[in-house]
Formats: structure tokens, C-alpha cells, sequence
């Protein structure tokens, strides 16, 4: 067994960009740990939110730190660089999370509990919409349980509301402690985008083929973001973009199945087309950006190109 993992060895990474009434419920909730993380750092990607970190430094060993590039995956990796030399673990936080006190101090409790250190553990995320498990979600390749799963169409299960403390095949983007020494050696092949959706999949899936990643769910936390109905052109663009970075996933992953992928993406058109008896803009562009996410994977395979979101 390794040596025990201390709060002061944990850092908390956290990329942000033009949110900062979001930021600031975050680091309160972060300064009111029982156990609270040795280093935070904010990395700015709009370098507007200097003045707001700063004013938790007494409560805090917090670090704002401006960023040339924007971009969450490019500012996470921009962090790094400014990790205290103590630092074994780092929390990937986004800036819309919310803890529970106990939240660090029950992960890094969990964390010890192990018979050797895990690549991560994910924080659970008590107030995330429950999707409910159904024959038609098992039909085409994408049921909510169990949880942490991923399917061999590249659907992966939630890992938010857990009841129990779970190993896992992927781990959260924004809600995850890491062992240092894995984000080191391990790079996102995201990169710079202007949404990152689907990057924890593509990340963490690869890692947990040979290392043990876990979710606690003793290590509560909320997504509390202001979540407002999309247009039809926005809802359109990021469903499409959705169903790209999900091929993309698939792709890399030589133990997922491309007709298992389509069958799910043929899954989610039928599902959505229901909502067009009553439909919204966002849900008509939800329909058509799933059909156009389908159709443009289709035509990559045919002829025999790799999807480029």
C-alpha cells in the first residue's frame, strides 16, 4: 500500500472564462472543506476574475492564473505547469460545481482506502436529471446502468446520483481527482475546441483499460449552472458536434463497434422524433442535428475516412 494521500497534496485545477458568479460559489464552497485542497488554481481563460480570486486568499491557497490560450482541455494543461512540487493529486474542477463540506475531505478518505493509489476518482454529482434505465435504451445499445458503463456502441452510462461507491470504465471532465503522475503521462487528444463535449469519455476510457478508476459517491457535490432553453441553430450545432466527438471516440477505441454506434445513433432519431409531435425550437434542432450527425458519419465511413469534428 502506498503512502496515505494528505489534503496539503492535493491541488484543485479549474479553467473559467467570463463566469464569474459561477467561480465565486465554487471557491466558497471549496473554502468551506473540512478538509480543504493545499493549492488552487484558477486558470483564466478571459482573464477577467483576478480581483475574485484574490479575495479568497485568506481562506485559500489560491493562485489566479491568466491564460493565453482559451479553452478548457488548454487551459487545464496550462495549470500544470504551476503545480506546487507536494502536489500527488489534482482535481479537473469546473467552475460550475458546488461541494458538500465533507466532499475532500470523504474522496481523499475513500482514496486511502485503496489497496494501491487509482488513476482517479470522480465526485458525485447528486442533482444531475436521473436517466431511467428502459427496454428501448437496452435495444440500441445505450442503458443508463449500470452506472460508470461504457457500451460497445460508445454510449457511456451516467455517473452522477450514485448510491454506492463504483468502479468505472470513464470519469468526469469537470468533477475528478487524478493522480498527478497519470495527467502527466497521459495527453488529451481533444485539444483546443470551442466545446469540449464528450473529452472526459475520450480521455479517461483509454486510461481505464489498465488503470483503476472509480466514482465515490460519499463525495457529493452539485452542478448548479443556469441552464437555458436553446435556439434551434444552437441546440442543431451542438447536437451535431456531439454525434462527431462521439465518433471520434469510437474510432480511437478498437474495442467499440461502428454499427453498434450507428444502431444507437438510428436509437436516438427515433427517440427524438416523439418530441416532434409537441416540438420546441431546441428540439427540433436536436432532431436535425442528430440526422446530420448520422448522415456525415455515414458518409466518413463509406468512404473510408476518419471523422474530423
Amino acid at each position: 500500500m502506498t503512502r496515505a494521500l494528505q489534503s496539503d497534496e492535493i491541488c484543485v485545477i479549474t479553467p473559467t472564462k467570463g463566469r464569474p458568479v459561477q467561480l465565486r460559489k465554487m471557491l466558497e464552497t471549496l473554502a468551506a472543506q473540512t478538509a480543504p485542497p493545499g493549492q488552487v488554481i484558477i486558470a483564466d481563460g478571459g482573464q477577467d476574475v483576478e480581483d475574485l480570486v484574490v479575495s479568497f486568499a485568506d481562506r485559500l491557497n489560491v493562485m489566479w492564473l491568466p491564460c493565453p490560450e482559451p479553452g478548457q482541455i488548454v487551459q487545464r494543461n496550462y495549470a500544470m505547469g504551476s503545480l506546487a512540487p507536494q502536489i500527488r493529486a489534482v482535481a479537473h474542477i469546473d467552475d460550475d460545481i458546488q461541494f458538500s463540506p465533507e466532499a475532500f475531505g470523504v474522496i481523499r478518505e475513500y482514496w486511502n482506502a485503496q489497496e494501491e493509489d487509482p488513476a482517479g476518482i470522480s465526485f458525485n454529482l447528486t442533482n444531475m436529471p436521473e436517466q431511467a434505465p428502459s427496454m428501448f435504451r437496452t435495444l440500441f445499445a445505450m442503458n443508463s446502468r449500470p452506472f460508470g458503463r461504457v457500451w460497445v456502441s460508445g454510449y457511456n452510462a451516467p455517473l452522477s446520483g450514485i448510491d454506492v461507491s463504483i468502479k468505472c470504465d470513464w470519469l468526469l471532465g469537470g468533477a475528478t481527482l487524478w493522480r498527478r503522475d497519470i495527467l502527466e503521462k497521459y495527453k488529451n487528444p481533444v485539444g483546443s475546441v470551442p466545446w469540449a463535449i464528450c473529452e472526459d469519455l475520450i480521455f479517461s476510457y483509454p486510461i481505464g483499460k489498465s488503470h483503476v478508476l472509480l466514482a465515490c459517491a460519499e463525495a457529493r457535490a452539485l452542478h448548479v449552472d443556469d441552464i437555458l432553453p436553446q435556439s434551434y441553430e444552437r441546440a442543431r450545432s451542438r447536437t451535431r458536434t456531439a454525434v462527431l466527438w462521439r465518433a471520434f471516440f469510437v474510432e480511437q477505441n478498437a474495442d467499440l463497434s461502428k454499427v453498434a454506434f450507428f444502431w444507437m445513433l438510428f436509437g436516438q432519431i427515433l427517440g427524438r422524433s416523439l418530441g416532434l409531435r409537441h416540438p420546441t425550437a431546441e428540439v427540433r434542432g436536436q432532431w436535425v442535428g442528430t440526422v446530420q450527425g448520422f448522415a456525415h458519419c455515414m458518409m466518413c465511413s463509406f468512404r473510408r475516412r476518419r471523422v474530423a469534428p
